[in-house]
């Protein structure tokens, strides 16, 4: 049996940063549950845009990310989740928790309307679950 894909939202336009600037960690305020250690996490650009995330992006990277820059409402990569830390060296790290992954590669986008967006969420249906999957095997062959 192939393991359940789990969705995250992200504010945009961190979707940017970790799909196209090298973000190597994500933070959140408690840690995944241990039961997803090892799933592939399909991440899904939400319709918030953090403005002081972008002045932040803009500071870490010099490149300036303004609302258009992401769009709202579709997964537009996946990775493989491997922890957490509490600490770390890496820029991107603002804790209390960071989550750690591998494998992480952009996909065409993928229209979603998740049920809910928060937390660790199910993919609404079968069909974007196969199309997701279909998508980043694609991804990881491009880049092999």
């Amino acid at each position: 049996m192939i393991p359940e894909l789990r969705g995250l939202t992200l504010w945009r336009p961190w979707d940017i940063a970790m799909c196209r600037l090298g973000k190597d960690i994500e933070n959140r305020p408690k840690p995944p549950p241990k039961a997803l250690v090892g799933a592939l996490i399909a991440l899904y650009t939400g319709q918030h845009f953090d403005k002081a995330g972008s002045e932040k992006i803009q500071r870490l990277t010099g490149k300036p990310l303004t609302h258009w820059d992401s769009l709202p409402g579709y997964i537009v990569g996946v990775m493989r989740l491997t922890g957490f830390v509490t600490s770390s060296d890496s820029k991107w790290f603002t804790g209390p928790f960071g989550i750690t992954f591998t494998d992480l590669r952009s996909i065409e986008p993928v229209a979603c309307k998740p049920k809910i967006a928060m937390g660790w969420w199910r993919m609404p249906s079968a069909d974007i679950d196969a199309l997701v999957r279909s998508r980043y095997t694609a991804a990881l062959a491009v880049r092999s």
